[in-house]
């Protein structure tokens, strides 16, 4: 139960990464390669 509830939460905090790179971290980081 403990592990499906860690599982459960990663995927919620991959998605909240995906949904928050492309906006503010990735042209961070193209700024930074440059």
């Amino acid at each position: 139960m403990v592990r499906k509830e860690q599982t459960k939460r990663k995927t919620i905090l991959d998605k909240l990464d995906l949904d928050t790179i492309p906006k503010s971290t990735k042209p961070l980081i193209d700024t930074k390669k440059y």
